[in-house]
């Protein structure tokens, strides 16, 4: 009776919405590695082509955001508190706010970067899309949470992936400081302005990670109410 019920409201409620939009959201940010390799390469019309598809994906999460949030206004009921299923959709939207963002950055400058870097920039970049990966996988997880009714094993599942989560956000911070380092011992060789846009670049990489954290911990408050 009760997985009827959920299955039901799995219906009825946004939350089949918010794994949508999640989905759009890391589409955009999976981009990321493939545009910085275009960057990298200096082929600039690869990486326009790429940064499109990256603000196409930003477009449609952003629309799919409205959604989540009408549903949410329409009176359905929900065996969670709206106000954590609207943190959780908006810090989901952040993730692909961002990758537009940082798309945006190096390929409105046409940011050329020191090789010395190329490899620890991609593996930084790949690390913070792993984070985002993983807050995906776990978003994917919903439906069973609801159909499961919260039971201790679905939530123990959950606290599993989203401390996985914590672990990749964890590495990312290692891998951040080490590039923040090797920048450092080269920044006298670099123009201001490149130094100051190359941090802010390693700064927004970043943000994506924290995110796809910000994103495993709101699930978590929102399953254990």
């Amino acid at each position: 009776m009760f997985k009827s019920s959920a299955l039901q409201i799995v219906a009825k409620s946004p939350f089949k919405l918010l794994q949508k939009h999640m989905r759009k959201a890391y589409k955009s940010v999976s981009l990321l590695e493939k545009f910085l390799q275009a960057g990298l390469a200096e082929d600039w019309v690869e990486a326009k082509s790429i940064f499109q598809q990256i603000s196409r994906y930003e477009s449609r999460a952003d629309s799919l955001k409205m959604e989540v949030c009408n549903n949410l206004h329409q009176g359905v009921f929900l065996p969670v508190s709206k106000g954590q299923v609207l943190s959780l959709v908006t810090y989901q939207d952040e993730l692909a706010n961002i990758a537009e963002d940082l798309a945006g950055l190096i390929y409105g400058r046409k940011m050329l970067f020191n090789s010395t870097l190329h490899a620890d920039m991609l593996a930084y970049m790949q690390s913070a899309i792993h984070a985002c990966a993983q807050a995906e996988k776990t978003i994917a997880e919903l439906s069973q949470i609801l159909e499961s009714g919260f039971s201790g094993a679905m939530q123990g599942l959950t606290e599993s992936m989203i401390s996985e989560l914590d672990h990749l956000e964890s590495q990312n911070d290692k891998l951040q400081i080490e590039l923040r380092r090797k920048i450092f011992a080269i920044e006298a060789d670099l123009p201001a302005l490149d130094a100051m846009f190359l941090y802010a670049v390693i700064e927004k990489i970043g943000h994506l990670a924290d995110g796809a954290q910000k994103v495993g911990m709101q699930l978590l408050m929102l399953v254990s109410r």
